[in-house]
């Protein structure tokens, strides 16, 4: 059976299920009319994405089956990976019972995220996520995560020992209140200067299920993202750090296929002690 990457926070024993069988990249979850389903906002969720130029935000939807004034969670991590080091992500949670954003907050949101559908719906307000400039120390870590992060060669950095990875978790927005109960819910993941990059971006909770099962969904994407923190091999050219031109979107260069992930957890739930006994 099919097995795929899951980030572990192991100080305090949490971990993110994955959200999609692979990483996604190209058309995937590219508006709020195709965004990425959520199946259960109340426990942790994370999928693996490189945002190619294709479309200018990555999107998210679920159904808020928590309650009234629930709490939920956006965070986004970028690989450790040298061309990467300037990537600040910004989101967006938008949906019924948030406030309005005022002009400032409006003007840093892109156009391509302003002129998405979701905005017909008069009900909706939104809260704006920002990634800190300054990732030298972990301060702007909520109190899971700077739990388990700590600076590493000047920077804000996560190990995840269950892949042996580190990720720089530059986007950490916990507690975020969904006032309206059974309404739908979106988030738009977007780079702030319109660059290309490798993302991991989490959702939800901090409680973990890997059992219960679910049928993820299966992006897309055909570029080769197995090794996606780059261990085993330079993936610079089929996943570069370029500026999006609004011409088109990068495609895939070459045919990386060793380094498989050595991070897995089974779709349906069960975990795994390696890749091959899933």
């Amino acid at each position: 059976s099919l097995c795929v990457g899951v980030i572990q926070f192991p100080s305090i024993t949490k971990a993110h299920r994955p959200a999609t069988t692979k990483p996604s990249c190209g058309v995937d979850y590219g508006s709020s009319e195709d965004a990425l389903t959520l199946l259960d906002p109340t426990m942790s969720w994370s999928f693996k994405h490189y945002a190619d130029c294709t479309n200018r935000g990555t999107w998210i939807s679920f159904e808020n089956t928590g309650g009234a004034d629930s709490s939920f969670y956006v965070g986004v991590l970028v690989p450790v990976i040298d061309r990467f080091r300037d990537v600040r992500p910004n989101a967006l949670l938008i949906g019924p019972g948030l406030p309005s954003l005022n002009d400032e907050e409006w003007n840093i949101v892109p156009e391509e995220v302003q002129a998405d559908p979701v905005w017909g719906n008069a009900e909706y307000g939104a809260i704006l996520l920002q990634s800190p400039e300054d990732q030298t120390t972990c301060d702007h870590l909520g109190t899971v995560m700077s739990e388990a992060s700590t600076v590493r060669n000047g920077r804000c950095d996560f190990y995840e020992p269950f892949g042996g990875s580190n990720s720089w978790p530059t986007l950490d927005a916990d507690n975020n209140i969904l006032p309206v109960a059974g309404a739908t819910y979106y988030v738009a993941v977007w780079i702030r200067d319109n660059m290309s990059s490798k993302l991991s971006i989490a959702l939800g909770t901090w409680v973990e299920d890997f059992r219960t099962p679910f049928e993820v969904d299966e992006p897309s994407c055909d570029r080769v993202l197995n090794d996606f923190h780059e261990k085993e091999t330079d993936q610079s050219e089929n996943s570069p750090y370029v500026q999006c031109t609004g011409d088109d979107p990068i495609g895939p260069v070459g045919n990386e296929t060793s380094g498989e992930a050595t991070d897995s957890v089974c779709v349906k739930g069960q975990v795994c002690e390696s890749d091959t006994n899933c």
